[in-house]
């Protein structure tokens, strides 16, 4: 199975997954001793396919009494093979991969040779050969515990059979290369005690003109600038970068003693100083917007404060305006009421007055019927009427017992008749 070194995100999430398993030196408790497997094909690009379940078949011939085998794609689901710049994995960092994961060894498996080789002239037959090395060093000390390298090959094949049954043959070789190189392996394991002694550690502090750029050692990154990382004595390879806006720094540094200070200055890519023109220019948007939001707010202030002012004034008017017209409503209210109560009154008195008006009336209608006709009862000239005309006057001198004539109620008398009935009433 291939394995690739991870690029810096994937390194830092290794460093974060790290198992915190139990170390225990020399006075290590019997069992399986818990190892990483690291697969570092060294072979041409026709070899990759039919290699590629080569750490799979290792890690099961492995696994068992003796070893436990910790497989990365397991543990932290990636599988790296190579470095960023496609470098094999460096020996510093497959050592530091497996210290992260808590193993307790780093075995490496490597296929260093795999060859079809033409057999005759013309070839009429081909035959693949293969070989193996796996080695194995204990951690954190990094003392070597065993190595092996085993060659295989297959029979001569003719080309027809090699072309239709290629991946076949290598399938096959393969089993028969890891089975043996594995059974030599884990004697020469079983067979050696090597006691565990913590190396020595140098405590390196990094800066850089860039906050936040990353910082690998040895091909496994460390985490950011700044900070302060814990390393090995001696040299080692030094990479920060900040891509794409500086330049990637690249050197070999000696790190010997403790609280070493390493600084570094990374210079910035075109496209970085664009990025550093916009960030100025969005500096200056945004204080230009900070004053102008300030402005807006004074300003909103000012017309809320005028707005309440307004308010306040308009409130004060609008009160004053209702306790007016309401103490006149009230005033002419009180005015009608007591006009409505005279014209009621005066109402009455008239309805008292035509009432007496019209009896008045009846009493002068009647007296002045009665009147009529006793004048005309009593009246020198009577007049006969016949089918509506007069036919002929008549006078009669009426008398009294006296002899004189007999004088009948004119309307003098009527009128003082009816003046001394009104006063009686």
């Amino acid at each position: 199975m291939a394995h690739r070194i991870p690029s810096a995100f994937a390194a830092a999430a290794l460093a974060a997954a790290a198992l915190a398993l139990p170390q225990t030196l020399s006075a290590r408790e019997p069992g399986p001793l818990d190892a990483l497997l690291v697969v570092q094909n060294h072979v041409s690009d026709d070899f990759r396919k039919p290699l590629a379940d080569l750490g799979d078949r290792v890690s099961a011939a492995l696994s068992g009494d003796i070893l436990h085998i910790i497989d990365p794609n397991d543990a932290i689901g990636a599988n790296q093979n190579r470095a960023p710049w496609g470098e094999g994995m460096p020996d510093t960092s497959a050592t530091r991969l497996a210290g992260n994961l808590g193993a307790e060894a780093l075995v490496t498996a490597s296929v260093g040779e795999a060859s079809v080789s033409g057999i005759g002239y013309p070839p009429v037959a081909q035959m693949v050969r293969m070989t193996l090395t796996l080695s194995a060093k204990r951690l954190p000390s990094g003392a070597a515990l065993a190595a092996v390298t085993v060659t295989e090959q297959s029979p001569n094949l003719t080309l027809d059979v090699m072309a239709q049954n290629a991946d076949a043959v290598y399938s096959e070789l393969l089993g028969r290369l890891v089975s043996k190189a594995s059974a030599q392996f884990l004697a020469k394991v079983a067979a050696v005690t090597v006691p565990d002694v913590a190396p020595e550690k140098v405590t390196v502090f990094f800066g850089c003109n860039v906050l936040g750029a990353d910082v690998q050692i040895d091909g496994l990154s460390m985490g950011t600038c700044p900070g302060q990382f814990s390393v090995a004595p001696g040299v080692h390879n030094v990479l920060v970068s900040y891509p794409p806006y500086y330049l990637p720094f690249a050197r070999q540094a000696g790190f010997e003693t403790d609280g070493q200070t390493y600084a570094v200055v990374l210079q910035i890519t075109p496209e970085g100083e664009q990025q550093r023109l916009r960030a100025i220019d969005w500096e200056r948007k945004r204080a230009e917007l900070d004053v102008w939001k300030r402005d807006q707010d004074l300003d909103f202030e000012t017309r809320r404060g005028q707005a309440g002012f307004d308010l306040e004034k308009a409130r004060r008017e609008l009160n004053f305006e209702f306790d007016r017209k309401r103490r006149q409503l009230d005033r002419e209210l009180a005015e009608g009421s007591e006009l409505f109560k005279k014209q009621l009154d005066l109402a009455d008195a008239m309805v008292e007055r035509y009432r007496l008006s019209g009896e008045a009336d009846d009493y002068v209608r009647t007296t002045i019927a009665d009147g009529t006709s006793l004048y005309w009862q009593n009246s020198y000239g009577r007049i006969a009427i016949t089918d509506g005309s007069a036919e002929n006057i008549e006078f009669a001198t009426p008398s009294t017992d006296s002899g004189d004539l007999a004088v009948p109620p004119g309307p003098k008398e009527i009128s003082e008749n009816l003046q001394k009935f009104l006063m009686k009433r």
